[in-house]
C-alpha cells in the first residue's frame, strides 16, 4: 500500500450533498466566486471537509502522474484534473509549494443533440455530476486494487508498478493497456512503454442522466522524468461506439479551468504552434498578466496543445469566458461547444468574442478585465471538434498535452518537443531504468545494495542503443522532500541535488556532458554496493539510486538520469534507520560453511555465501543450480543489444519452493552484481576458462616433433596483433590423426572474423567431443580450420601467413614458414567446436578449443630466433591429442546450504538500558522531518516487548508492540484513537515475553 506519509498530498475533499436539479441556476447570472482559487487552497491546507466522497464507488480509481516537474491526479470517471477534487492538480514546478495548482477543472465533453456527456465537480457552481463512470469490472479487470492512496482509493494500472496491474487466470500480473508503438511499423512493442509512468483506464457513459449511448473511452496518460520532457503531460484517448445505434453530428472537446496565481488577472492566447498552417490553430495558453499582485513564488505559462483531433478535423470551435459565467447545464455547454449563438440558454456576448462566431479572437481577452485595466480575468475555455459521425464499432482518436514553461519562449520550446515526440508515436530519448534498491541498517552505518540488471540492460527507445553509463546515490533526511545539497540555476531555483556517491563505467566517457552540463563521472568502475558511515543511530534516512546514460555528442542528445524517488513504495527508494546490535548478539555462520562445494558435477569455479544482514536470514535451506544455456543481453561493439547464451544460475529456497533468482549471471568485474536476497548474496565466481590438460595421450611411434599447444607462443603474447588462444566452455575434445579418411571442416578467416562461405577444407584428422568419454560424439563437421586473410585482401600475404590449407607434412601447409616475428604470431589453428541450440530462444552456444599448430620441417627457427635442425617426426595414424577443459559453471553443477535465523529469544537484555529520547520532548527532535510530525523514541529495548504508555493518573493511552532486530521503537505522540496527547508527565511500562518489566517516565512539553 502507498503510505500516507510517502504520498504527495493526494487529498479528497468531502462534498456537501447538493443535487443539481434542486438548485436551478439561471445562465444569465454570475455564479463562481472570484476568489475560487485562494478559497480552494485554504480548504486544501486546512483539510476542510466540504464535499461528499466522490471516490467511494467500487470501480473508481486514480492515477498519479508525477514523474516530472508537472504532476497531476487523473480519475477513471471523466475528470482529467481538478484541484477541487484531488491534488496534485497540474502542480508545477516540482519544487514549488502546494499553492501552485493550475487546474480547477479539466474534463472531457462529448455532445449530441443537446446532451453533453461530462463529469463535473465544482463547489463554486454547486455542481456534481458524473455522466462518465469507470467501466464495470475495472477493479480486477483493469487495475488490481492492491495499491491505494491514503483513503483506500485504488491506484490505476501504472506501468512502473506491477502491483497495480490486474491478474490473469494464472495469478500473473499483466498490463491491461497498450504498449508503445514502433513509429516505423505502427505496431505495438510488447513490454515497452511510452513514458516513465504510463497510466491506463477505461470509462463509459453508463451514468449519463439521459441514457447511455454506448460510448467507451480508453484513457492513456504519460508522465516523463526525462529532463527535456519533465514539463508536460500527455493525455491520449480512443473513443469507441460500443452501442448498436449510429451517433450522428457529435462534438468532442474539453473544458479547461486553469488559474495562474489565483489573482484573477490572466491572459489567454489561441494560436497555431510551429509547423501548423495559420488557419489551423492547435494551442491555447494562459499566463499571469500581473505577476506582482499574486502570492505564488513561481508563475508559469500553461498551455493545452492538441496533438490529435477526431478525423483530423482540427479544433473547429474555441470559446473563452470569465470564470463567473462557467456553464453548469448540458444546454449551456452544448450551445458553447457547437458555437450556437442563437441558443436560449446562454448570453452569447459572454461566450463569443470576435467576428468568427466559431473561433474566438484572443485579442479581445484583455478587455474582459472587470477593473478596466486590460489585465484580463479568470478565464475558462472550451475547445471542441465537430460535427462528426460515429458508427457502431467505430472509433476516433483524440490527444492533447498540458505544457508548462517559465516564459512564453520556454513554453513554445516545450510545445515543439511534444510535437516532435507525437510525430513518432511519443518516442523520445529515455534514461535507463532505475535499479531495485535495498538498505540494511548497521551500527552507525547503512549498507545500500542495488540490482542493476534492468538498468544496465536498458535500451534507448529512440536510438536503440544500450547507452547506460552509471549510477548516482542520493540521501534524504526529510523523507524525500530534498536529496542532499541543492543545485540551483542562475535564478536560485533548485534544479537538482549533489549525490553522496557516483559510480560509472570505466571507459572513455567522463567529465561533463557538453550537451547538458551533466557530470558523467570519472571512470570509477561500476559498483552495486555503497556503505554510508556518516549516519547516526536512531535517525531515519532515505536513499534513492538513479541510473543515467551517456547521451550522444554527435546528435546532441542529452545525457539523461532516471528520476529520484518520491516514495519508498518505489523500487529504487528505501528507508532505513541505523541501530546498534543487541549487546549479546553473536551471528551464526552459514551451515556447511560460507564456501560451498558442488554436489553435482565437478567444478573448478567457486561459490560462497556473503551475509549482508543477519537479521533477514530465515534459517531455510537453499540450492544454487547452474545451467549452460542462460540468456544474457549485452551491448555489441556499436552499442546495440546482443543476445547470447552463457552459464547462469537459479537460487531456490528449498524450504518454501520459491525461486528467488532466475537466470542470474555469476559475478562480473564489479564483484557485487548478484542481487541480495533474504539477507545474503551468492558469490559465484567463474574461473577463467582454459585447458586443464592438453597433450598427446596416444602415440604409436616416436613422439612427434610438431608443436601443438593451447596457448600463444611466449614471444608473441605481448604483441597486440597476436592471434587468439584458449578455449570456451567445459567440454573435453579428442583429436585423432586419420590419414586414411580425414574430414571436411569449415574454413574460418581470422583476419576478417568470418567463415569462407560454401567452402570446406579437408584435414587428416577426426575430432570428437569426449565430455562423456564412454559416448564420444564426432564433431568434425562442426569444427574449423582457422587461417588468416583467406579472401586475399592483405598485400603480400605470403610473407606473413602460412599457405592455404592444412596437412601433416613436415613444413607443409600446417606450418607458417615466415620469420619468427610472423610465424609465431599467426600460426594455423585447428578448432574443435561443438554447437548447442537452445530450443526456447533458437540461439546457439559455441563451445570451442583453439589448438595452435606448427608442423615443423627438419630445419626451422624457433620462437626465440634460434636455429633448430632435427629430423621431423609427424604423428602416426591413430595418434590422439586430448584436451581436458577446466570445469566451469554448467548444467549439472549445483550447491546447497542453510542459513541460521537469529534467535532473539535467547538474548538477554539489560532493561536498565532502556531510555526515552528526547526527555523531555520539546516541540521537535532532530530525527523529525517536518514541523507537523512528532516522534519520541524508546531505545535500549529487548528484541520482543510491549510498551504500554499511561498518564500519571493511570489512564492507558496506547500500547506499542516491538518485535525486531533493532533496539528502538518510535511513538508518534498519539493515543490509540490517533489523537495527539496533551503536554504533561507520562509513565511507560516495558514488558518482555519472559515476564520482566521496566517502568520509566517522560515529559511532553508543547
Amino acid at each position: 500500500m502507498i503510505k500516507e506519509e510517502n504520498m504527495r498530498k493526494i487529498l479528497y475533499f468531502l462534498i456537501m450533498i447538493f443535487l443539481l436539479n434542486s438548485h436551478p441556476i439561471s445562465a444569465q447570472i454570475a455564479r463562481n466566486d472570484r476568489n475560487e482559487g485562494a478559497l480552494t487552497y485554504e480548504a486544501y491546507e486546512s483539510n476542510q471537509s466540504r464535499w461528499a466522497d466522490p471516490l467511494s464507488k467500487t470501480d473508481r480509481a486514480v492515477g498519479i502522474s508525477d514523474r516530472g516537474q508537472l504532476s497531476n491526479v487523473v480519475g477513471n470517471f471523466g475528470i482529467i484534473s481538478n484541484f477541487h477534487l484531488f491534488a496534485p492538480a497540474l502542480h508545477w514546478p516540482g519544487y514549488a509549494d502546494d499553492r501552485h495548482q493550475y487546474s480547477f477543472g479539466l474534463n472531457m465533453l462529448i455532445g449530441s443533440d443537446g446532451d453533453v456527456i461530462s463529469s463535473t465537480f465544482d463547489p463554486s457552481t454547486v455542481a456534481e455530476s458524473y455522466d462518465w463512470e469507470a467501466k464495470d469490472g475495472s477493479l480486477g479487470d483493469l487495475h488490481s486494487g492492491d495499491v491505494t492512496v491514503s483513503d483506500g482509493t485504488p491506484v490505476l494500472a501504472s506501468s512502473d508498478n506491477a502491483q497495480t496491474w490486474p491478474l490473469d487466470q494464472n495469478g500473473s500480473a499483466f498490463w491491461p493497456g497498450s504498449f508503445r508503438l514502433d513509429p516505423d511499423t505502427d505496431e505495438q512493442v510488447p513490454g515497452e512503454f511510452v513514458s516513465e509512468r504510463d497510466i491506463y483506464s477505461v470509462f463509459t457513459d453508463q451514468e449519463n442522466i439521459t441514457g447511455a449511448r454506448g460510448l467507451e473511452v480508453r484513457q492513456n496518460t504519460y508522465s516523463f522524468s526525462r529532463s527535456y520532457a519533465e514539463d508536460f503531460l500527455i493525455f491520449d484517448y480512443q473513443i469507441v461506439n460500443t452501442g448498436d445505434v449510429p451517433l450522428d453530428s457529435i462534438w468532442i472537446g474539453y473544458l479547461a479551468d486553469f488559474k495562474v496565481d489565483y489573482d484573477n488577472s490572466d491572459l489567454i492566447r489561441f494560436t497555431n504552434s510551429e509547423g501548423n498552417p495559420p488557419q489551423r490553430k492547435d494551442l491555447v495558453y494562459l499566463w499571469d498578466s500581473n505577476p506582482n499582485s499574486g502570492n505564488w513564488d513561481v508563475t508559469g505559462y500553461i498551455g493545452l496543445l492538441m496533438l490529435a483531433t477526431p478525423r483530423n478535423r482540427g479544433i473547429t470551435d474555441f470559446h473563452y469566458f470569465d470564470n463567473i459565467y462557467e456553464p453548469a447545464t448540458d444546454d449551456q455547454i452544448w450551445e458553447i461547444m457547437t458555437s450556437d449563438t442563437s441558443g436560449s440558454h446562454i448570453t452569447a456576448s459572454n461566450y463569443f468574442h470576435g467576428e468568427n462566431h466559431r473561433l474566438d479572437d484572443d485579442a479581445l481577452a484583455p478587455d474582459m478585465d472587470p477593473d478596466g485595466d486590460g489585465l484580463g480575468t479568470d478565464f475558462v475555455f472550451i475547445i471542441s471538434t465537430g460535427s462528426i459521425d460515429l458508427a457502431p464499432g467505430d472509433s476516433v482518436h483524440t490527444a492533447f498535452a498540458i505544457v508548462m514553461g517559465e516564459s512564453e519562449s520556454e513554453l513554445l520550446a516545450n510545445v515543439g518537443i511534444v510535437k516532435s515526440m507525437a510525430a513518432q508515436s511519443y518516442l523520445g530519448p529515455n534514461a535507463p531504468v532505475s535499479p531495485s534498491v535495498q538498505a540494511f541498517p548497521g551500527d552507525k552505518r547503512t549498507t545500500i545494495v542495488w540490482d542493476g540488471s534492468a538498468s544496465e540492460n536498458s535500451r534507448d527507445l529512440l536510438t536503440g542503443l544500450m547507452d547506460f553509463e552509471g549510477y548516482r546515490i542520493y540521501r534524504s533526511q526529510d523523507r524525500g522532500r530534498s536529496w542532499g545539497t541543492s543545485v540551483t540555476d542562475v535564478f536560485g531555483n533548485p534544479v537538482g541535488f549533489v549525490p553522496i556517491a557516483q559510480f560509472d563505467l570505466d571507459n572513455d566517457i567522463s567529465g561533463m556532458d557538453p550537451n547538458s552540463n551533466f557530470y558523467l563521472g570519472n571512470n570509477t568502475g561500476l559498483r552495486h554496493t555503497f556503505i554510508d558511515s556518516t549516519v547516526l543511530n536512531g535517525v531515519e534516512y532515505w536513499y534513492t539510486v538513479t541510473a543515467y546514460d551517456r547521451g550522444d555528442i554527435e546528435t546532441g542528445i542529452l545525457a539523461l538520469e532516471s528520476r529520484r524517488g518520491v516514495t519508498t513504495d518505489e523500487a529504487h527508494t528505501v528507508s532505513v534507520i541505523p541501530s546498534a546490535p543487541f549487546p549479546d548478539y553473536a551471528p551464526l555462520p552459514i551451515a556447511f560453511g560460507d564456501s560451498l562445494s558442488s554436489l553435482g558435477l565437478p567444478c573448478d569455479s567457486r561459490v560462497s555465501v556473503q551475509v549482508i544482514d543477519e537479521g533477514q536470514l530465515t534459517g531455510d535451506r537453499y540450492q544454487v543450480a547452474f545451467r549452460d544455456l542462460g540468456l544474457v543481453v549485452t551491448p555489441d561493439d556499436e552499442g546495440f543489444p546482443d543476445s547470447a547464451l552463457t552459464a547462469t544460475f537459479d537460487l531456490i529456497n528449498l524450504s518454501t519452493g520459491d525461486t528467488l533468482l532466475r537466470n542470474c549471471p555469476p559475478l562480473n568485474n564489479t564483484q557485487d552484481n548478484v542481487p541480495v536476497t533474504e539477507g545474503f548474496r551468492i558469490m559465484a565466481q567463474e574461473t577463467e576458462s582454459g585447458a586443464a590438460f592438453a597433450d598427446w595421450t596416444l602415440q604409436h611411434g616416436e613422439p612427434t616433433t610438431y608443436e601443438w599447444r593451447m596457448t600463444n607462443f611466449e614471444q608473441a603474447v605481448d604483441n597486440t596483433s597476436v592471434g587468439p588462444d584458449g578455449m570456451d566452455g567445459s567440454h573435453d575434445f579428442r583429436v585423432t590423426v586419420d590419414y586414411d579418411a580425414g574430414n571436411e571442416v569449415e574454413w574460418y578467416d581470422l583476419f576478417f572474423g568470418e567463415i569462407v562461405p560454401d567452402t570446406t577444407m579437408h584435414i587428416p584428422l577426426k575430432i570428437e567431443l569426449i565430455t562423456d568419454p564412454d559416448h564420444p560424439i564426432d564433431i568434425s563437421s562442426q569444427s574449423q580450420l582457422m587461417e588468416y586473410d583467406l579472401f586475399g585482401s592483405f598485400p603480400n600475404r605470403d610473407i606473413y601467413f602460412s599457405p592455404f590449407g592444412w596437412d601433416l607434412e613436415p613444413g607443409g601447409t600446417g606450418y607458417n614458414p615466415n620469420t619468427p616475428v610472423f610465424s609465431y604470431l599467426w600460426p594455423d589453428i585447428i578448432a574443435p567446436r561443438y554447437i548447442v541450440t537452445d530450443p526456447i530462444t533458437g540461439l546457439e552456444r559455441e563451445y570451442l578449443a583453439l589448438l595452435i599448430t606448427q608442423n615443423y620441417p627438419d630445419s626451422y627457427t624457433d620462437q626465440y630466433g634460434n636455429p633448430v635442425d632435427q629430423p621431423a617426426i609427424p604423428p602416426q595414424q591413430g595418434d590422439q591429442f586430448t584436451i581436458i577443459a577446466k570445469k566451469l559453471f554448467r548444467t549439472g553443477v549445483y550447491y546447497e546450504f542453510e542459513t541460521h535465523a537469529p534467535d532473539y529469544n535467547q538474548m538477554k537484555t539489560d532493561l536498565n538500558r532502556i531510555k526515552v529520547v528526547p526527555n523531555p520532548y520539546i516541540v521537535r527532535a532532530g530525527w523529525e522531518t517536518d514541523s507537523n510530525q512528532g516522534r519520541l523514541q524508546f531505545t535500549g529495548l529487548p528484541p520482543q516487548c510491549d510498551i504500554a504508555i499511561y498518564t500519571v493518573a493511570g489512564d492507558h493511552l496506547v500500547t506499542l508492540h516491538h518485535d525486531g532486530q533493532t533496539d528502538y521503537e518510535f511513538w508518534d505522540l498519539q493515543n490509540s484513537s490517533n489523537v495527539n496527547v496533551a503536554y504533561g508527565l507520562y509513565v511507560y511500562v516495558v514488558k518482555t515475553d519472559g515476564g520482566e518489566d521496566h517502568i520509566g517516565r517522560f515529559a511532553v512539553i508543547r
